[in-house]
């Protein structure tokens, strides 16, 4: 009975043997910017190897994996590309890449980040960017066919994503700014021209690698050959010192759009308490007193269309302004600090 024994416990040891050393790879392919590139940009395609094994790493210049994109609409540039070390590219030509896993020798249960840059040369899309997972014979430089790993499953050695190219739409923007004023975060921008714009939507995120959310939507001017002004006001509740990341997207009729640089804002809510007298001002003399203000505080003095007249530096308690020799009306005069306060008061000037 001894000697069948033996024979069972043999055979369940080389069976687990060869369970426990099997090993599977994956591939899974991702287009960054939500699978969207302009006409003459780039884009990345993020592929992804999984070694799912828990015991076993892959083998020198074991995998070459590659990928196809839609010649109709995008090409694959010969430089540009970010590779894991050890590895390299193999082929790129007419619209397929194919890389080598070379000297990395991807350890148990880890991965891989490979991005492929593709650049967008026709209008068109959404259209498949598509990821093939292949083996070499564990021979350098990895481009000659061999078997699969022991244990692959065929099902997760390919993948797929999407690209569409889209033209930007025709809006000149000139200028975007970001403030915080009366404790909620303001957006100005202008263009110098639109065509056939539609509409803006002003998106925030808490971090750049948070999801960007929208804060709010502002109609466009639609065709102008002239400066446009826009402002939008962030009504939000957000917590106090909280940093704010913020971009326009500017939409076309057709529906394309774009995005402009991004904006950022802390967010803090200190209050201060500012007094003027006397106002109407008299003999271009006004008094300001400050009380709560932070480092590097400043008078802003401004006519009612935003022209700067001069600025002054103040300090917490009583300040002494002399205005220049202006003209009698109505005018602004702007309080604000580092910290984030600001506060617009309304000046009349009677001399």
């Amino acid at each position: 009975m001894k000697a069948p024994v033996s024979i069972l416990l043999l055979v369940l040891s080389l069976f687990c043997s060869a369970f426990t050393a099997a090993q599977n790879v994956s591939i899974n392919v991702l287009t960054l910017n939500s699978g969207y590139v302009n006409i003459g940009g780039t884009v990345f395609v993020q592929i992804t190897i999984a070694n799912t094994s828990t015991i076993t790493s892959v083998p020198s210049y074991k995998l070459r994996p590659q990928l196809s994109v839609p010649v109709s609409i995008v090409s694959i540039p010969a430089t540009g590309h970010v590779l894991p070390a050890g590895w390299s590219i193999i082929t790129n030509a007419s619209g397929v890449i194919r890389v080598s896993n070379g000297t990395d020798q991807i350890p148990p249960s880890t991965s891989r980040d490979i991005l492929i840059a593709i650049q967008g040369n026709t209008i068109g899309g959404p259209q498949t960017v598509s990821g093939n997972l292949l083996f070499s014979n564990g021979v350098a430089p990895g481009s000659a066919s061999g078997p699969a790993t022991a244990g692959d499953v065929p099902g997760d050695n390919s993948s797929s994503s999407t690209v569409q190219v889209y033209n930007p739409i025709p809006v000149n923007l000139t200028e975007f700014n970001a403030a915080l004023f009366n404790c909620h975060p303001v957006l100005t921008w202008k263009t110098e021209t639109e065509l056939n714009s539609d509409r803006f939507e002003i998106e925030y995120a808490k971090s750049l690698n948070s999801i960007w959310q929208l804060a709010g939507t502002i109609t466009a001017k639609g065709n102008s050959n002239s400066k446009t002004d826009y402002t939008f006001t962030d009504k939000n509740s957000y917590t106090d010192n909280e940093r704010l990341f913020y971009r326009l997207k500017m939409i076309d009729k057709d529906g394309m759009f774009d995005y402009s640089e991004i904006k950022t804002i802390t967010k803090n809510c200190k209050t201060a308490y500012v007094y003027t007298y006397p106002n109407p001002v008299k003999n271009n003399i006004l008094n300001v007193i400050v009380n709560g203000a932070g480092e590097n505080a400043m008078s802003t003095f401004l006519s009612v269309s935003g022209q700067v007249i001069f600025k002054s530096p103040l300090k917490n308690g009583s300040n002494l302004l002399k205005l220049p020799g202006i003209l009698n009306g109505i005018y602004i005069l702007k309080i604000a600090d580092e910290a984030g306060f600001e506060k617009h008061l309304k000046v009349i000037v009677e001399n």
